[in-house]
């Protein structure tokens, strides 16, 4: 399956735009409905972060064209227990906001995506920061895979027959 793209400007309707399209992308999959709503979760946070405290300040009216946004990036794999699961990276160009001393009721974001997800990685640099998150691993239906493929077209049956056989080169 081909990843997911996005480049979306620092803007409130983001978070909603990524959850639209992410679900989409994982309905082609046929990706467990429980499984699905945790990642949407997590990847909802992580942009919402973004948007929210990557560029501290009010938000210019600009978009990532001017360097200012929320980068998304999605691809499946399939391990060699045929399961799949799914590398998310959510990238901004902002800068680190101080934390609040008393956070009250915030702060909880990263244990959170760290609880729905299998592995999570923040590397914050001084051009931005980016959060890679890897899904908890789902059992492959390779009917379920077959239907995906078949709904892709050529490309599809390419992928599905890549992943069935993984060490033919």
């Amino acid at each position: 399956m081909r990843p997911l793209r996005l480049h979306l400007p620092v803007h409130p309707s983001t978070p909603g735009e990524v959850r639209r399209q992410l679900w989409r992308w994982l309905e082609v999959l046929r990706w467990p409905r429980e499984d699905a709503e945790d990642l949407l979760l997590a990847v909802d946070e992580a942009v919402s972060n973004a948007v929210e405290h990557a560029y501290n300040g009010p938000i210019p009216a600009r978009t990532h064209r001017d360097g200012l946004g929320v980068e998304l990036c999605v691809s499946d794999t399939t391990t060699t227990d045929d399961t799949h699961r799914v590398v998310v990276s959510v990238t901004d160009h902002g800068w680190w906001k101080p934390r609040a001393v008393s956070p009250g009721s915030r702060g909880r974001g990263l244990q959170m995506m760290r609880a729905l997800t299998h592995c999570l990685e923040v590397t914050a640099t001084g051009s931005g920061t980016r959060v890679k998150m890897i899904s908890r691993a789902v059992q492959v239906n390779r009917r379920r895979a077959a239907d995906a493929a078949k709904r892709l077209g050529e490309a599809g049956t390419l992928l599905l027959l890549a992943s069935w056989m993984p060490n033919y080169h």
